[in-house]
Order: structure tokens, then C-alpha cells, then sequence
């Protein structure tokens, strides 16, 4: 039984029976294809060449160690955060090794607590992935400062002045750029937040690049031996690089190594690690430095453009947000409610304004009543569908496209010596939570059936997925 979270979880374990088991793409997060699709099917990391990865005592330039260690926070669920010492928070014991990687490969007996990363971009807000996190999984999800190593057997004490919970989604986009700006429930302490580069343009080609992040959930890593393989100039989406990431680096910042400022979110690339069936174990996936498919980061002005865009508080960041409407700059109740209020009648929904208070500016559906020009063809969610089994995406009825809501009704496997199942969450319903992998996210349950005594070897890949028995 797989007992943590990973985005590729080594081989976990069932007992010799008949079993039904849910997947589940933990922390709410959906899965997402290499293009952000919602398949359930991304692969992200490995590692090209040499492996360039240090941890923050052992970095080179400990200036720039100190930053990093500074504005670099780990995704953890809440469930997994042991707070009954506030001087000494605690986090699950297990390692890599607990989890199938090889005794023998790079920090295998560290910590492994990780789900994502993220970064410190304003006293309280965090910069990440989109795929990392969104409304659903917020309230179940923090963000952890200072969890990296001091030296080779010791991690950092984390206090409570070290762990922010998730109080809201800003931004959230899951596609080529993929991002979400997270504010947290309270401005962080005595933290220096990262420098943007907010220019909308494409990075010199090779350009040197330099990484934070928790790799497969790993204390902090950092690593300075990428470079920029493709710019995306036409796009400016995302760029893609020779870095050496693996699972829990999704919503990394990736670095300028000239300007040091941060121009990246790492949200995908390649597999990171592949069976060694000699030793029965799990090793880091080695791909030349111009091999393989390289690694993408969305432009991270992408991700300050839409934070603006939403006129929330950014301090830093936005010139919406500073407390002044400036009708001179374009500010208002449209485009600033921050700084100008809002008004219903000046066409944007936008402010406190809503469905059941604005209907003029908002329209009538998302007000709970099928009212107004409200259908089963346009707003579902108000007036639900009229297929039997279709469910409601988008305020669209289609037919649920993945069976196994239920343990009652689960997905058959039929026996094979060796296969993959593939599938997807984004219509399913979340109805079971794992005893060690959590409950905000949607599920699926299969169903194998043993027809005698057998030993069962189950790879889960694709984005956190988790698997459990129901």
C-alpha cells in the first residue's frame, strides 16, 4: 500500500486477495498530460549528465544558498504536519528508501515529505504550479520554510513562525503556462520574498539557469547546471531546460544564474526514475544534457500578469493593489476593485459582486436557482442535466467519461501478467479519503480479482497519485 504521496510512487504492495483500490491525484490537484490536459498521465524529472543537485550547506555560492533557503517553501499536507511542539513542528519520518528508491542513489535516507514547491514572491503570497494546488485542496494544504538539511544528518528545526496554511487560490491556470498564485492566512516573518523578472520576453538561448526546490519531496535542493534549451519565442508559454528535477519540484523557481531573478515555475518534464528489476528497487532516470524531452517552466510573468490582472493586493508586484485609484492609469472599478471599489452596471463581475447581487454585471447563473436565461444547456450548475449519468463540467453536460465512483461499482482489471490502466478524475467525485493519503481530491476505484494466491507488484505514475485500499 503506497502510504505517501508522490508524483511516481515506487511499487507499493497487496496482500495476497481480492482488492479494490482507489487512485486518487491527491491534494485535489487533477492530473495533467505533458501538455496540462488532465489525463492523468504527466511524467516530471530526471536528471541530464551529471547530477548537479546540492543541498544548501553543501551549495557552492552560500550567498545565494541563504536566499534560496529564505524564500523557498515546501507544499505539505496538513494531515502530515505535527505541530505539538511550535518550536520543533514535526514531519513524517519516511525516505526515499521507505518508498522503493534504491538504498544505494543520492540522498536516499533523507526526509521525503514534500508534495510540491513553491516561492515567496510577496509577505503573503506564494508562486507554484497550477496543477500543485487550487480551490479544493487549498484548505487542506501549508507552505514550510526552512525545511532543508544544515549538514549531511541534520534538518533544520521548523517552528510555527515556519508553516503558512493555503487561505486562497488568487490565480490558478493548468495548461501550457501553468500556474497558481496562493495567498497565505497571514503575511510571512522576517523573509526577503523573491525578485520577477515581469518582462514579456524570450530568455537568451542557453541561457544559465539555476533551481529551488524539494525534489521527490526531498529537504531543499539546489542546482545551477541547466541551461535554456528552447525559448518558446513565438509562445513565451513556457521554456524548456536541462534540469535536473523530479517529482515535488513541480512550482519550483527557476532562476536567471546572471540576473538572479526569478523567471520560472517548473511544472514538467521527463520520468524520473525507472525500475532496477536486479535489485528490486527504483533508480534516478540519467539522460544526456541534450537528451530526452528537457524540462518546462512557464514564464513566470505569465503568472504576475494574471495576479494583476485580478486587482487582489500584491504588494510589489502590481500598481493595482497600492491603495490609490489612478484613473490616469486606467484604474477602475472595472479593471482595479481593489483600489476603486466595485459598481454594479460598469460591466465587470468583479469585487464582491456575484450572481445573487449584481446580475447585471454577473448574469444569473452560479445564484443556486435555474432563473434568468439560465438552461441545462448553458448553466448545469444552477440546472442540472437531464442525461441519466451525465455529470456537469464547465456548466456543460457530458457523459461521465471514467466509471468507478463507487467501491460498489468499481472499474474490473482483468487479470494480465503485466499492464497499464490509464484514466482520469476531472468528473469523478471525491468519496473516499486513504488513512495516508488524504481526502481532497477526486477518485477512482478498480477492482482485481485473484483467482489464487499471488504476489501483486503496483506502479502508480502520473501526477500525486496516490493508491489505497477501499
Amino acid at each position: 500500500m503506497l502510504c505517501r504521496p508522490s508524483q511516481h510512487s515506487p511499487r507499493p504492495r497487496f496482500p495476497r486477495s481480492s482488492v479494490s483500490f482507489a487512485l486518487a491525484a491527491l491534494a485535489g490537484l487533477g492530473a495533467c498530460s505533458a501538455r496540462g490536459d488532465q489525463s492523468g498521465s504527466t511524467e516530471q524529472a530526471v536528471v541530464y549528465g551529471e547530477d548537479d543537485r546540492q543541498d544548501v550547506f553543501a551549495f557552492s555560492d552560500q550567498d545565494w544558498a541563504a536566499q534560496a533557503a529564505n524564500f523557498a517553501a515546501v507544499m505539505i499536507d496538513n494531515g502530515s504536519i505535527d505541530s505539538t511542539d511550535p518550536n520543533n513542528i514535526g514531519l513524517p519520518p519516511d525516505t526515499l528508501t521507505d518508498f522503493g528508491v534504491c538504498a544505494d542513489e543520492r540522498f536516499a535516507d533523507q526526509l521525503s515529505a514534500g508534495l510540491c514547491s513553491g516561492t515567496l514572491i510577496a509577505p503573503d503570497l506564494i508562486l507554484t504550479a497550477g496543477h500543485c494546488i487550487n480551490d479544493g485542496s487549498c484548505g487542506g494544504l501549508s507552505f514550510v520554510f526552512d525545511y532543508y538539511m544544515t549538514d549531511e544528518n541534520t534538518l533544520q528545526t521548523i517552528t510555527s513562525d515556519d508553516v503558512y496554511a493555503c487561505a486562497d487560490v488568487v490565480v490558478n491556470l493548468v495548461d501550457d503556462s501553468d500556474y497558481s498564485v496562493v495567498r497565505l492566512d497571514r503575511p510571512v516573518v522576517g523573509r526577503t520574498p523573491a525578485v520577477i523578472n515581469q518582462n514579456a520576453a524570450a530568455l537568451p538561448a542557453n541561457r544559465a539557469l539555476v533551481i529551488n526546490g524539494y525534489p521527490t519531496g526531498l529537504p531543499l535542493k539546489i542546482d545551477d547546471g541547466a541551461n535554456v534549451r528552447d525559448a518558446r519565442t513565438a509562445t513565451l508559454d513556457f521554456f524548456v531546460a536541462n534540469l535536473d528535477t523530479f517529482g515535488g519540484n513541480s512550482g519550483s523557481g527557476v532562476f536567471d544564474d546572471v540576473t538572479k531573478q526569478l523567471v520560472g515555475i517548473l511544472v514538467r518534464g521527463e520520468t524520473d526514475y525507472v525500475n532496477d528489476p536486479e535489485n528490486d528497487c527504483a533508480r534516478v532516470n540519467v539522460c544526456p544534457n541534450d537528451g530526452c524531452r528537457g524540462e518546462d517552466s512557464t514564464y513566470a510573468f505569465r503568472a504576475i500578469e494574471a495576479l494583476c490582472a485580478t486587482g487582489e493586493p500584491a504588494e510589489g508586484l502590481c500598481a493595482c493593489g497600492d491603495g490609490t485609484c489612478d484613473a490616469d492609469g486606467g484604474e477602475t472599478t472595472a479593471t482595479c476593485p481593489t483600489d476603486c471599489g466595485s459598481a454594479c452596471g460598469d460591466g465587470t463581475c468583479n469585487g464582491d459582486e456575484s450572481p445573487n447581487n449584481c446580475t447585471e454585471d454577473c448574469g444569473t447563473c452560479g445564484n443556486g436557482t435555474c432563473d434568468g436565461t439560465d438552461t441545462q444547456d448553458n448553466c448545469c450548475s444552477d440546472c442540472g442535466c437531464a442525461g441519466e449519468g451525465d455529470v456537469c463540467q464547465e456548466n456543460i453536460c457530458i457523459p461521465d467519461p471514467g466509471p468507478g465512483d463507487t467501491c460498489e461499482l468499481p472499474v474490473e482489471i482483468v487479470l494480465a501478467p503485466t499492464q497499464t490502466i490509464t484514466g482520469e478524475t476531472t468528473t469523478a467525485q471525491n468519496n473516499f479519503e486513504g488513512s495516508c493519503v488524504g481526502g481532497d481530491a477526486n477518485d477512482r476505484v478498480y477492482s482485481l480479482t485473484l483467482t489464487s494466491a499471488a504476489s501483486l507488484d503496483a506502479v502508480v505514475g502520473g501526477f500525486d497519485t496516490g493508491m489505497y485500499l477501499c
